[in-house]
């Protein structure tokens, strides 16, 4: 199984998934800015519901 990580490739998809769905430019902004957030929280490591608990903890 492959590990789950947050890369800017991932974000990118996620941000063109975002476009196709017709988000407005305020909800992709926020969306991406958040993201980013946890990507940077997540340092390269598995997203595992324990990491996820840990950053919304720290919030």
């Amino acid at each position: 199984m492959e590990k789950r990580t947050i890369t800017e490739k991932t974000i990118e998809m996620f941000h063109q998934h975002l476009l196709n769905e017709e988000k407005s430019t305020n909800t992709v902004e926020k969306y991406i800015r958040d993201v980013k957030a946890f990507m940077c929280f997540s340092d390269g490591a598995e997203i595992i519901r324990e990491l996820v608990i840990e950053y919304h903890s720290g919030q």
